[in-house]
């Protein structure tokens, strides 16, 4: 691994890239910086990296020289402080675009360590620029919890020389995502998408996904759930968004919250078996009646890639 410092400080880590890696970073924060509105977070150590992805410190910024098909995966510590009610955690582009998110809707008297996270599938093209940013209603902290505030993962999934069945034999995924605020949500009921970023041989229709080919694949959804009624002033409420396949839940998240608090954050990504002429959809699981919030540009993401 080679390493460029200045001042003793990480400035860029480029080092060179087998001929059968994929390209992927990793890093870690365990600063307690304060970010104000549009601030970027801002990582002390990379822990793994390709020739073909560049951090530079100074800038908060990582940069790809190769296009593809990528997985973003991160988690943030924060602590937020009264007086505002929304926080959020974006992953932009060079071009100020949120490309992956996650957010919280909270009552403006809540103060405490909260937790984002997401992992979401990109299209990214060779020389984009990316950051994590604050885009809360105000100032928050990064909360170190075991000397780590927050830590970052990003694979490239295709186009790489060991990914290169991904891209010709598969060249399979899609993602989609809602960026709506919807209320009324029964448990049992089918969750509905609005938009579609990525689409290659999986068919959708109706909010059903239909498998092309058998083999495994990469499954990563995410929903702001918030609670429109409740079962006791001192009950937990299971927040769960589940994956049906022909009926039958093969995948749930979950988040365990007290009823009274309005807005959780529920997430999953795990590795599925799935076969030819699977017919997949998304159900919420949550026990009573629930919603989905718009909170840091989505309020549902879904996506499915296969990678074997």
């Amino acid at each position: 691994m080679l390493i460029k410092q200045e001042n003793n400080k990480i400035n860029e880590i480029k080092p060179q890239k087998s001929s059968m890696m994929s390209s992927y970073i990793s890093m870690t924060a365990n600063n307690e910086s304060t970010l104000n509105n549009g601030d970027a977070v801002s990582f002390d150590t990379i822990d793994q990296i390709t020739s073909d992805i560049t951090y530079q410190k100074d800038a908060d910024t990582i940069t790809f020289s190769e296009s593809g098909i990528y997985i973003i995966s991160w988690w943030v510590n924060i602590f937020k402080d009264v007086n505002f009610s929304f926080i959020a955690i974006t992953t932009e582009n060079q071009q100020g675009t949120n490309i992956a998110s996650a957010g919280l809707n909270l009552d403006s008297s809540q103060s405490g360590r909260f937790t984002l996270s997401t992992s979401e599938l990109v299209g990214i093209t060779a020389g984009d620029k990316i950051r994590l940013v604050n885009r809360s209603a105000g100032a928050v902290r990064l909360a170190s919890e075991q000397n780590v505030s927050a830590q970052l993962a990003i694979v490239r999934l295709s186009l790489g020389d060991m990914c290169n069945r991904c891209m010709n034999d598969y060249n399979t995924f899609i993602s989609v995502n809602n960026n709506l605020n919807v209320d009324g949500i029964m448990q049992g009921q089918t969750l509905e998408f609005t938009d579609m970023t990525l689409q290659s041989n999986i068919g959708f229709d109706s909010n059903i996904f239909t498998i092309m080919s058998s083999g495994l694949y990469l499954v990563s959804f995410r929903a702001n759930v918030f609670l429109e009624s409740s079962l006791g002033m001192n009950d937990f409420v299971g927040l769960s968004i589940s994956l049906v396949r022909d009926g039958i839940i093969i995948l749930s998240s979950g988040n365990s919250l007290n009823d009274i608090t309005d807005v959780g954050n529920t997430t999953q990504t795990a590795i599925v078996a799935l076969n030819k002429g699977d017919k997949l959809k998304f159900i919420s699981s949550t026990q009573i009646i629930s919603g989905l919030v718009n909170a840091g540009g989505t309020s549902l993401v879904a996506s499915i890639t296969r990678i074997a």
